[in-house]
């Protein structure tokens, strides 16, 4: 059997313990930015939770005169709010920034053209958004393209 010299034992232990602790290191310094990344989907999610959330835009257009969008998300899943003249409800599926809805009930009371075209988008819309990120106060839903679906703004308190 071959016998290393004390010397060559005591840098190899030392290598062994550099490479480690750099090792060590790399870990620690992966799951602080897992961790990052977890508390943000976390504190996002709290945001989209605490609304309401008024539509300032479906799909690239305005909102109708005299109508009103507004969405609000529950922390169970629950969807309620109004899509122009009629209210909705219904469930959607929350995993970090992904988010998907579920079918979503309205009342059918009989609008405007205008508003009840609106509604037809804002529904469709809602059916294409696979996630959800806040920007600022600015509430984003997006499908599967690069541009948002829907850009909501928190609603303003009395109102």
């Amino acid at each position: 059997m071959r016998q290393t010299s004390d010397a060559s034992g005591r840098c190899g232990r030392a290598m062994a313990a550099r490479t480690a602790a750099v090792g060590s290191l790399l870990v620690a310094v992966f799951l602080g930015f897992a961790g990052c990344s977890v508390n943000r989907h976390q504190h996002d999610v709290e945001r989209l939770t605490a609304g309401p959330w008024l539509a300032e835009e479906i799909d690239g257009h305005g909102i109708a005169a005299g109508s009103e969008c507004l969405l609000r998300v529950g922390t169970d899943g629950a969807v309620s709010g109004t899509v122009g003249c009629n209210r909705m409800t219904g469930r959607v599926a929350i995993d970090g920034h992904s988010l998907a809805f579920g079918h979503l009930v309205t009342t059918r009371m009989i609008c405007g053209g205008l508003v009840m075209e609106q509604e037809r988008r804002v529904l469709a819309a809602l059916a294409a958004v696979r996630s959800f990120a806040i920007d600022g106060d600015e509430l984003l839903l997006y499908g599967n393209g690069g541009a948002p679906l829907v850009r909501l703004s928190p609603r303003p308190p009395g109102r």
